[in-house]
């Protein structure tokens, strides 16, 4: 199972596998998408970039938006002025498994630009996974 965070597909079929196998063990609910969505903005802000966080970690955050939600690619993006971690904007959508193969050529052969991104995930995502996350007391 692939997933698109920012500007690199992940495997993340063995966090996956983990976090469902956990979850069954202990009966109980995988993480919801708020607290995901939160650790992947706690990152973000704190390492400044998702290659700079820890790769385990930055793998299982994907893996558990990616249970949570029908998303397989997620955009996070801090703004210039940003004072906290709830100032890193989340974009949440889910790619045909062609756009995910095709990264995951080019991906093969370098890099994943920022152009081939936004022109062939976010400008045709085919479905933008709402992000509809409420605290939790």
């Amino acid at each position: 199972m692939y997933f698109l965070l920012n500007n690199q597909l992940l495997d993340i079929a063995a966090e996956v596998e983990d976090l469902a196998t956990e979850a069954a063990r202990e009966r109980r609910q995988t993480p919801t998408l708020y607290k995901a969505v939160q650790i992947g903005q706690r990152l973000l802000y704190s390492a400044g970039s998702f290659d700079t966080a820890n790769p385990a970690i930055v793998r299982r955050m994907s893996a558990t938006i990616a249970l949570a939600s029908e998303a397989n690619a997620a955009l996070f993006v801090t703004a210039l002025n940003a004072t906290s971690a709830r100032d890193v904007a989340v974009r949440l959508g889910s790619m045909p498994l062609t756009t995910v193969a095709y990264l995951h050529r080019l991906q093969e052969r370098g890099p994943l630009t920022a152009g081939v991104i936004n022109r062939d995930v976010w400008g045709q995502v085919a479905v933008d996974v709402p992000l509809k996350v409420e605290a939790r007391a």
